[in-house]
């Protein structure tokens, strides 16, 4: 090798930081927390209607009303599927559809119950009534907007 040649030592500059972030790394970070942000709202925003359904469920648990039971399921029905499918249905067609969204038959067991509270008048056994608000209960937890 020559010797001979009079070089200089390289100046190797100092490493980038990592703070602070450059522009690019926070348009980034943003977008994820606003996709984040937006996920969770619409999160929120589609249970709210189950869990106003359930906290009605709730207030409806202590004392024995089977129109409103009745009303309040309507009322979910209403919200989730279309209203031609729902709105003519009454007694046992009524029951049979809300069969038909849940796995198991929930409410048609109950069916001469039903008809005896909600159309007779006749006084609900509370045994009958528990598994009204647990068929109600579950048919809620299930019940997903049509074509979702």
């Amino acid at each position: 090798m020559d010797s001979g040649l009079n070089l200089a030592p390289l100046d190797i500059p100092a490493e980038p930081s990592w703070w602070p972030l450059p522009l690019s790394a926070w348009l980034i970070l943003g977008a994820m927390a606003v996709l984040v942000l937006g996920w969770s709202l619409y999160r929120y925003l589609k249970g709210r209607l189950r869990r106003k359904a359930l906290m009605l469920l709730d207030t409806l648990e202590s004392e024995p009303n089977l129109p409103a039971l009745d009303r309040l399921l309507r009322r979910v029905a209403l919200t989730y599927y279309p209203r031609d499918q729902i709105a003519g249905l009454t007694g046992d067609a009524w029951l049979k559809w809300l069969d038909r969204q849940n796995a198991t038959p929930l409410f048609l067991p109950l069916q001469s119950q039903w008809s005896a509270g909600l159309y007779r008048g006749q006084p609900i056994d509370p045994s009958d009534w528990d598994a009204f608000i647990t068929a109600s209960r579950s048919w809620i937890m299930q019940c997903q907007p049509e074509g979702r």
